[in-house]
């Protein structure tokens, strides 16, 4: 049987379509919260923070969450 590696996503408490910015940070399982005590995110942000997990994988058996 293979090794099969398994990455879980938990992103910002609001994700919503906007701009790609790639400017996104990224933590393990703690909710990414802003000074201001927002945790957002844009669509397009989340779906690169995931690519950006994905290859190479740098949390393999953790989970990781993005946001602002």
């Amino acid at each position: 049987m293979e090794r099969l590696d398994v990455i879980g996503n938990v992103s910002a408490a609001t994700i919503e379509l906007g701009e790609r910015t790639s400017t996104y940070r990224s933590a393990t399982d703690d909710l990414v919260v802003a000074e201001n005590g927002s945790s957002c995110i844009s669509t397009e942000d989340s779906a690169v923070a995931l690519i950006d997990e994905i290859g190479p994988p740098q949390r393999i058996g953790e989970g990781f969450t993005a946001g602002y």
